[in-house]
């Protein structure tokens, strides 16, 4: 059996705000199920600003804005699941 975990998400306006803290929502979650989901968003995103585009290529950064967007959403998802398996007793 997985572990079920409380998770307070804050959110404004359907995008996560964790300092605004203006609304609050208590939901239960699978934890091994949100930590698979969090880990398949990071892979996807990765993957897709590894695939440069006409953008990428004439950019001196090397990657276009909605790559280097992908990359930062993608580093977003890997920091959640670190701080959400901070948060969740381990089953045992």
């Amino acid at each position: 059996m997985t572990p079920i975990a409380s998770l307070a998400v804050l959110a404004e306006d359907r995008q996560l705000d964790l300092a605004s803290g203006t609304t609050i929502a208590i939901i239960t979650v699978d934890a091994a199920l949100l930590a698979e989901a969090l880990a398949d968003a990071e892979r996807y995103r990765r993957g897709h600003a590894a695939e440069p585009c006409a953008d990428c290529e004439v950019t001196p950064a090397g990657a276009c804005e909605k790559h280097l967007d992908d990359l930062d959403r993608a580093d977003a998802y890997r920091n959640l699941a670190a701080s959400f398996a901070s948060t969740v007793p381990q089953a045992g």
